[in-house]
């Protein structure tokens, strides 16, 4: 029988309540405060810059969209030594990148180039996206032509002779941090490459990094070059659940830089590839920031995050593919490019500046927003339906006679950021400091919804050039994919550099992506791609699965195709494995592509899409099976 409440006990309760509040129960994340802060690079702005991930393809778009935008990004990606990557995507070698910046100059945009080259580079032997990179980048082949494609760039930004910013290799440092917190103990072919302009730098990550600045500098030093910082990385992977792991975490990040003694000029950060709906939409729990800096993750414990960082290594930062959903307009009813998300209306909004205010104190210069992949909401009409206006969900009333994919809620807030005029970025006072570690600050970190290890579907970099009447503009034929050589890098006698750990929840086991090449089956193509997945073989732990992805050609296809294939594990929406060969392909010619994995157990979900050979979108399939592994 329950106990009755005495005056004494209610007043007991009242005073708990109280005293709980005060503790900080409920209590916001603060802001970090106006401080001192190491320069901006002289070459850029002085005032908070705003850009776009954004490719020939969609470029009017940008120039017309009535916003006066600082800078547009575009990935230079498809492997240094495979036929298929930047370099060959316009001729002579390299002109893409050229014709990138000379549009992006003539509009009055800052060009901001993605260097994503080792992971697609070939062998790329290994199990996981950090096992390939490790692999390549010690695989003295490999890396004599990716110093050599880093100096193409160099060269041809050097001709541009104009600010360049140039941002090296995201997740690439991060993977390597999970193999030790000293770079000067990871293996890399630096010197051993055989490459000229680097044979004086010890074969480790550090010396690697050197020679990329030393590159720069030598080639070309009106290019700005930036250093990625993947929050996942440390031993909080991500940002935690307080503001001292967040700044416990950024602490090991910035020791990791430190220590490879190369002076980057920028840090590059990302906070997520997808939609926070999208990743709901998966099962995730803890895709949304909380606007009011009380629940864990929020935003002003990312700009703690981004302060330390700041602090630490010297350096001003800029944040990148940020999400473009928003909560507001009808357009956004959580389907492909419809998905929601609420950082634009964060740092976007009607109320003024004061969160781009607080992003800047804590050492930001900009944020450039972008898609991360495929399925993600477009601030154009990447979805081709025009003006939408469904029935609201979530509140989402307003209605838009745009045919931005998200209703148009960037185009007008960045018109509106414009108008009251650019924020003008604090000024500087700190001198940087030298390249050694500082302490670590120890926290517990529990419930870690911000560790995002990979960055998979790069945004749709058009290969061949438009309206540029000297332009050639011929690709090279892509070869037919096949088994990757079995020989891997041989790795130094670095006591720290092995295999990377299994927390780093990435692909698992998919080395052996063979493409079939099977006869046409019917001689009328279909109107779309066809595709379908089949699983055979025991699903028990431990046994050996066979995965068959197939893909037929729709009427119109008579070129080079990507086919992604990807599996996730339901329970945690974490990819596990994945591949994606590129294929040439005629209308109506089906193709398969089979590849053995070794599963835990769990339920899975493979998806699988057709993407140009820079990972422009062209077909997605969500859930073509669903198995389970007992």
């Amino acid at each position: 029988m329950p106990k009755k409440l005495t005056a004494f006990t209610l007043f007991a309760l009242l005073a708990g309540l109280i005293l709980s509040a005060t503790l900080g129960g409920t209590s916001s994340t603060p802001a970090v405060a106006a401080q001192n802060l190491p320069p901006v690079p002289t070459s850029l702005k002085s005032t908070f810059m705003l850009g776009l991930g954004n490719q020939p393809g969609n470029f009017s778009w940008m120039t017309s969209s009535g916003v006066k935008w600082d800078a547009r990004y575009q990935y230079l990606c498809g492997g240094v030594n495979t036929g298929t990557g930047w370099a060959t995507w316009n001729s002579p070698a390299g002109m893409f990148a050229t014709y990138y910046m000379d549009d992006s100059g003539t509009a009055g945009y800052l060009p901001v180039l993605t260097y994503y080259q080792m992971l697609q580079s070939s062998p790329a032997t290994g199990a996981t996206e950090g096992d390939k990179d490790f692999n390549n980048l010690n695989n003295p082949s490999t890396m004599n032509a990716y110093f050599a494609d880093f100096k193409l760039l160099m060269d041809r930004s050097k001709v541009f002779g104009k600010t360049v910013l140039v941002h090296v290799e995201p997740d690439l440092w991060g993977f390597l941090e999970k193999l030790s917190n000293d770079p000067n103990t990871i293996s890399a072919a630096v010197a051993s490459s055989g490459y000229a302009d680097v044979v004086s730098y010890p074969n480790t990550v550090s010396g690697f990094a050197k020679a990329l600045v030393a590159l720069r500098n030598k080639y070309a030093p009106n290019v700005v070059l930036a250093f990625h910082v993947s929050p996942w990385a440390s031993s909080v992977g991500g940002l935690g659940n307080s503001i001292a792991t967040a700044q416990s975490g950024a602490q090991e990040i910035a020791n990791f830089y430190l220590k490879t003694g190369a002076n980057f000029d920028l840090l590059f950060y990302d906070i997520a590839d997808r939609d926070a709906a999208l990743y709901a939409s998966w099962g995730s729990t803890s895709s949304w920031w909380d606007t009011n800096n009380v629940n864990f993750p929020n935003f002003n414990q990312f700009h703690q995050f981004v302060a330390t960082l700041t602090t630490s290594t010297g350096k001003r930062g800029l944040l990148w593919q940020i999400p473009i959903g928003n909560t507001l307009y009808r357009s956004m009813n959580n389907t492909t490019n419809h998905w929601q998300d609420n950082r634009v209306q964060y740092y976007l909004n009607s109320s003024g500046n004061q969160h781009l205010q607080d992003a800047a104190n804590a050492g930001l210069i900009g944020m450039l927003f972008g898609a991360g992949d495929g399925q993600t909401t477009s601030y154009d009409d990447a979805a081709g339906d025009g003006v939408t206006n469904p029935a609201p969900i979530n509140g989402n009333n307003l209605s838009t006679t745009y045919a931005d994919d998200d209703g148009g809620y960037l185009r007008l807030q960045g018109q509106a950021y414009y108008a009251r005029g650019a924020l003008s970025l604090p000024t500087s006072g700190t001198t940087p400091p030298t390249a050694t570690a500082l302490p670590t600050a120890t926290a517990t970190a529990t419930a870690l919804p911000t560790a995002t290890p990979t960055k998979t579907a790069l945004p749709t970099a058009t290969p061949t050039k438009t309206a540029l009447p000297t332009a050639t503009a011929t690709k090279t034929a892509l070869p037919t994919a096949t088994t990757l050589p079995t020989a891997t890098a041989t790795k130094t006698a670095l006591p720290t550099a092995t295999a990377l750990p299994t927390a780093t929840a990435t692909k698992t086991a998919l080395p052996t992506a063979t493409a079939t090449t099977v006869p046409i089956a019917t001689p009328k193509p279909p109107s779309t791609w066809l595709m379908t997945v089949q699983v055979s073989g025991t699903l028990t732990a431990n046994s050996l699965l066979t995965i068959k992805a197939n893909f037929t050609a729709p009427v119109g296809a008579n070129s080079s195709y990507l086919c992604d294939v990807e599996v996730y594990d339901l329970a945690t929406n974490v990819k596990v494995a994945q591949w994606f060969p590129v294929q040439p392909f005629v209308a109506g010619q089906p193709r398969t592509f089979t590849s053995t994995w070794t599963a835990k157990p769990g339920r899975y979900v493979v998806k699988q899409g057709v993407f140009t050979p820079s990972w422009g979108f062209i077909a997605w399939q969500n859930s073509a099976v669903t198995f389970q592994v007992k």
